[in-house]
């Protein structure tokens, strides 16, 4: 089996709008690069394939094995601009000079559906660069082919030279599918021609099941880009709320700064005061922990330099009440067998006797 890393270049110029290929030229090519991806990954399990938008010479995805990753950038891809073919390819051979698999053969595939800006000699000049770094590469051309026929069978001509037969131009005019064309063609099939030019002239043989399986695909990617706006929707509604409530939250936290910074009323503007709204939540937080912690520190002074003076005032009311007579009387009436109003307690308690109690009897 043969290791190959290929780099698939999609045109998704503005000429993909047309409606030419199915629904239009853009979503023909996405089904046909999943196929071309797919067959190149299951021909060999270490094979790798990358992706390259032609509009902006973008490496959407690196070489990679992984098929659901491809076919997910894949459906991403928006038509814009206009190509240039030449740079197009320079840039993919780049990424594979750049491979992890240095065994794997080179290969580039290569949709075109806009017309070719460069000239020919242009694109001689890149074929045979391609041809001295041994790197092969298969145009599918299609929606203008006409146009395009002269510019790419040379340039296949070059890099094939006189007795190479790796790479392919596969030439699809319209009221063909890319999908079918492509399984009859040497890029995927082996019945095809063994390089050189393929055309695919004749009209599909069953358009009536094309037309459904087609129909099909796109229900489906309806209800996927459906369910993905949906979740957006959701996701941009939700934003406004958490927003609102993160500035309420960073209010709050102000507000409370302030009031320990005050001593329970709001502060007010002093150029000693930090400036709240350059912090961060994190150094909010923090500083309002330092604050706390000062004020658990003066308050624990405070009631430390207050214990003397409430024990000293304690001890005086202490001695108050041990020499008020009123105090004292009713204590002694609580006690048994004492008379509160014997001479004896009388003279403790400092009272004067009154007259005629030295005459009641004993």
């Amino acid at each position: 089996m043969t290791l190959e890393s290929t780099i698939i270049c999609v045109d998704n110029s503005e000429f993909c709008r047309n409606g030419d290929f199915g629904l239009n030229r853009l979503i023909s090519q996405q089904d046909a690069a999943n196929l071309v991806a797919r067959t190149k990954l299951k021909s060999n399990p270490e094979n790798d394939v990358g992706l390259l938008t032609m509009s902006d010479n973008y490496l959407v995805t690196t070489l990679t094995a992984d098929q659901q990753k491809f076919q997910s950038v894949m459906a991403k891809v928006q038509p814009e601009g206009e190509v240039k073919l030449s740079a197009a390819v320079r840039v993919a051979q780049l990424s594979l000079k750049h491979r992890m698999h240095k065994n794997h053969r080179q290969r580039i595939i290569v949709f075109i559906c806009s017309p070719i800006l460069e000239d020919e000699k242009d694109l001689i000049k890149v074929a045979k660069r391609l041809k001295k770094e041994k790197v092969n590469l298969d145009i599918v051309s299609f929606g203008e082919d006409e146009a395009n026929q002269a510019k790419l069978t040379a340039f296949i001509n070059t890099l094939n030279g006189k007795d190479g037969s790796g790479s392919h131009l596969v030439r699809i005019s319209s009221g063909n599918n890319l999908d079918q064309a492509l399984r009859q063609s040497p890029i995927i099939g082996d019945d095809g021609p063994v390089g050189g030019a393929f055309a695919m002239d004749d009209a599909e043989t069953d358009p009536e099941l094309a037309m459904a399986l087609r129909i099909s695909l796109e229900e489906q990617r309806a209800r996927q880009d459906t369910d993905g706006g949906a979740e957006q929707e959701n996701t941009n509604a939700a934003a406004p709320a958490e927003n609102e409530a993160m500035d309420e939250d960073r209010a709050m936290l102000n507000a409370a700064l302030s009031m320990s910074m005050s001593g329970g009323a709001p502060a007010a503007a002093s150029n000693d005061e930090p400036n709240f709204a350059a912090m961060t939540e994190e150094e909010q937080i923090a500083y309002a922990l330092r604050m706390s912690m000062s004020d658990s520190a003066q308050a624990e002074e405070q009631a430390t330099s207050r214990a003397p003076a409430e024990s000293m005032d304690t001890d005086q009311n202490a001695e108050e009440l041990v020499t008020d007579p009123e105090f004292l009387r009713s204590i002694i009436e609580t006690l048994p067998e004492v008379d509160p109003n014997s001479d004896a307690v009388k003279g403790a308690l400092g009272e004067k006797k009154k007259e005629g109690d030295d005459d009641k009897p004993n």
